[in-house]
């Protein structure tokens, strides 16, 4: 039996979201499928365990904070 998660998160603005969802979906390789829609990114991941689903859910929420922090440096350079 494989267990599944669905993680949605929303930005402010569509382009914020696609920045992120591009910044983060070049490492689902076959652990995770992100989906952009408008303003919201929907990440769903499968695992044959509970400990797998959690360390990939770990990793990929990591990688968005990366990416979220880069995004909110970027838009203070550039105010």
């Amino acid at each position: 039996m494989r267990i599944k998660c669905k993680i949605e998160l929303s930005y402010g603005s569509a382009k914020e979201a696609k920045a992120i969802a591009s910044a983060v979906s070049v490492d689902d390789y076959e652990y995770v499928k992100t989906s952009l829609f408008g303003k919201k990114i929907i990440a769903e991941m499968e695992a044959e365990d509970a400990k797998t689903l959690m360390n990939t859910a770990d990793d990929y929420l990591a990688c968005v904070s990366v990416a979220e922090r880069s995004a909110a440096g970027a838009k203070i350079r550039k105010n």
